[in-house]
């Protein structure tokens, strides 16, 4: 299933290929890997989609449905089915791009709303014609003096924080793979100078002026790769130091700070 999908998308067949993981997505049932992999491979044709007929009015009403169907997707994969840390750093982050492709739109794709509550059962009258209470089990129990509240603060990362921390962890890989390159391009600089002295020890001579200008040239390309493979290194342990202690802040503190009246005072909760 997931390989046509992807054979789909290869050939171009993006409608095809999105109603396939759409169908595939909803009766995957409780295979959580499938889930997952079907969501990732959907989400990916629905951008592949958004990009090639974004200007094409005759396909809005398409892309809009293909890009809606991914955000709420990967809205169910944030809140379902994250088990890995890479998960929890990359998926969040991939729903609210998402999220901004349907705002550039100009049709973000709805939230899904929480159920109604029931309806408040009506009191019944009394045979005096007064209203009489009804006990009901849902009813909340006013807090006591001195109990301890259940509600705790609650306590979110914003996905623009995570957002945050993954651009510096990329960045922090990318400076990396740019020290690698710098130090891995030293060797051939440094073998070239080796090579001329010894062919000019194996002469028994002195270097030439030829040779003595390659090697000022080789050993300056080895000095600047050096000091560019340190500035770049430098510059990976600072992008992946903050991206540690972006990702490792405190969470945001959302709880509000409420008052009521306790006796013949006040109680403030936060």
């Amino acid at each position: 299933m997931v390989k046509k999908i992807i054979d789909l998308r290869n050939d171009g067949d993006l409608d095809e290929a999105v109603a396939l993981a759409r169908g595939a997505f909803d009766a995957a049932g409780s295979d959580t890997d499938l889930r997952r992999t079907l969501a990732r491979e959907g989400k990916d044709v629905a951008v592949k989609l958004l990009e090639r007929d974004r200007g094409n009015p005759d396909r809005r009403e398409a892309v809009v449905s293909a890009l809606c169907w991914a955000t709420e997707t990967m809205r169910r994969y944030e809140a379902e089915l994250m088990t890995t840390e890479r998960d929890r750093l990359t998926i969040p982050a991939e729903v609210v791009r998402l999220e901004s492709l349907g705002a550039d739109l100009a049709t973000p794709c709805p939230v899904k709303q929480p159920e109604s509550p029931p309806p408040t059962q009506a009191p019944s009258m009394g045979s005096n014609g007064v209203a009489r209470s009804t006990p009901s089990s849902t009813a909340p129990t006013p807090p006591t003096e001195g109990s301890v509240p259940n509600e705790r603060p609650s306590l979110t990362r914003t996905r623009g924080q995570i957002a945050a921390g993954v651009s510096l962890i990329g960045a922090a890989a990318g400076f990396g793979a740019g020290l690698a390159a710098c130090f891995a391009a030293r060797g051939p600089e440094a073998a070239r100078i080796a090579a001329l002295d010894q062919r000019a020890t194996e002469a028994g001579r002195n270097l030439t002026d030829d040779e003595l200008a390659q090697v000022h040239a080789a050993d300056d390309r080895y000095v600047r790769l050096s000091n560019g493979g340190k500035a770049l290194g430098v510059f990976a342990g600072v992008s992946l130091i903050a991206a540690v202690v972006v990702l490792a802040m405190p969470p945001k503190n959302t709880a509000k700070i409420r008052a009521r009246a306790v006796g013949g005072g006040v109680r403030i909760e936060f």
